[in-house]
């Protein structure tokens, strides 16, 4: 067994392309991170960027949200935006999207197991003997949070579409 026991699964990411599309590019930032804290998330801005290119501008965000399921357990899902060929019109935005949402748990997070060998063989034993027990307590939140973060982007996205 390795010297860290942290275990971190990540679970399917999900992904949706749109092209020559129209958004609300703060709205749906606002509407969005109001969600999150609404679902009790913490959330770090990983990243911000514009840049005009000769086809329209590029416009990236991403964010890292995060809970405690418990002292165990937590939920950590980077969610994305690539906006690119954007453009500006009657203050709408238009053109394609990447939106894509990486959903994992990380178990152990607070490094309380794998500090000695005989905690480690305890970890291995519940990891293994009470295998149900730890899918639905911390796989399947993070699988039905993921999607409803999915479902309300596409419901913010979809409000646009003409």
């Amino acid at each position: 067994m390795n010297n860290n026991m942290v275990i971190i699964k990540k679970v399917p990411e999900r992904r949706l392309t749109l092209r020559d599309s129209t958004f609300n590019i703060e709205n749906l930032y606002n509407k969005l991170k109001v969600r999150l804290k609404d679902m009790n998330y913490l959330l770090t801005e990983k990243e911000q960027e514009f840049k005009s290119t000769q086809y329209g501008d590029k416009i990236v965000f991403k964010f890292n949200v995060w809970k405690e399921i418990d002292t165990f357990g937590k939920i950590e899902i980077d969610i994305d935006f690539v906006f690119d060929k954007i453009k500006k019109t009657k203050g709408m935005h238009r053109g394609d999207l990447v939106f894509t949402i990486k959903p994992k748990v990380i178990l152990d997070h607070k490094h309380r197991w794998g500090k000695s060998v005989f905690s480690k063989f305890l970890m291995f034993v519940y990891m293994n003997t009470f295998r149900e027990e730890v899918k639905k307590k911390y796989f399947v939140p993070v699988i039905k949070e993921s999607i409803e973060i999915y479902n309300y982007v596409k419901e913010l996205l979809d409000e646009y579409k003409h």
